[in-house]
């Protein structure tokens, strides 16, 4: 159930009680639990022992509000990298993403994840992580972006069952037209943790947020003025081990987006049951 889909209609008056202007908003994102089915593909072959080719797919439909099924499609490429200073990889991938049914968005993106030797320590680890990506909105080009960002993951495994990454980093979000309330800048934060108590089955949780700046104030007619974008995801989830291919999951997750543009602010929860199926050669 996602409970961040629906419609809503909110009217209200302004000026004096003589003279009254009248105004009816109509607002996508206000909550009302819509079920859905999803589909998720991930294939990785890997060339030789550097080179790795994988993708994805992620279709979801709802029952109610159809305007909001989306899929999402994938293809990248990756490299491993290692030498005497240290170890890490670089990555390339492309993606389509379909809104009801139409194409929404087009993504091209690469990344480089460092480790250098000298911070490998036996349960404590460091890192540096740097992506940056291009979107692209055909039907919305005013939103087009380029997003850049830095971050050092941390990475703390006390045992081998248990296991805890934190990052912390800085993203810069540049608008490429005339996107509501221009460029956008400010730190990103993340902490994923796992235990797996014994072989069949493993709990995990997990915190991201952006906390980002606009260049400029902005608003529709009538809205509240706003120049910022906090996002926050949290999640848990519990997976048990059904048989060598074969798992299941429960999977919460809570979201919490206050953007630049008001209409786009929302609280959204989602609860959802996963049976997964490993095969490979």
């Amino acid at each position: 159930t996602n409970a961040n889909q629906g419609s809503a209609t909110r009217s209200f008056s302004l000026g004096s009680s003589t003279a009254p202007l009248y105004v009816t908003l109509d607002d996508e994102f206000l909550p009302q639990a819509s079920t859905f089915a999803a589909v998720q593909l991930q294939i990785s072959r890997r060339q030789n022992v550097r080179d790795r080719l994988y993708g994805a797919l992620h279709a979801r439909r709802y029952a109610s509000v159809a305007g909001f099924d989306d899929a999402i499609a994938l293809l990248g490429y990756e490299r491993s990298l290692s030498d005497a200073s240290g170890s890490g990889s670089a990555d390339v991938n492309a993606s389509l993403r379909t809104l009801g049914g139409k194409l929404y968005q087009q993504t091209l993106s690469a990344g480089l994840q460092a480790l250098p030797r000298w911070a490998q320590q036996p349960h404590l680890m460091f890192g540096l992580d740097i992506r940056t990506a291009h979107a692209h909105f055909p039907t919305r080009t005013a939103f087009d972006s380029w997003e850049t960002a830095i971050s050092a993951p941390l990475l703390w495994q006390p045992s081998a069952r248990t296991s805890t990454r934190a990052s912390v980093g800085w993203l810069v979000d540049i608008a490429l037209d005339r996107r509501p309330g221009g460029d956008r800048m400010g730190p990103t934060m993340s902490v994923d943790w796992a235990h797996q108590p014994t072989h069949d089955w493993k709990v995990y949780a997990s915190w991201n947020a952006r906390l980002l700046q606009g260049e400029s104030p902005y608003a529709p007619p009538l809205l509240a003025m706003s120049q910022r974008q906090r996002r926050h995801v949290l999640t848990s989830g519990w997976e048990m081990q059904l048989s060598r291919q074969d798992s299941f999951r429960i999977e919460y997750q809570h979201t919490r987006n206050v953007d630049t543009v008001p209409m786009y602010r929302f609280n959204g929860e989602s609860l959802v049951f996963y049976w997964v199926r490993e095969g490979g050669r």
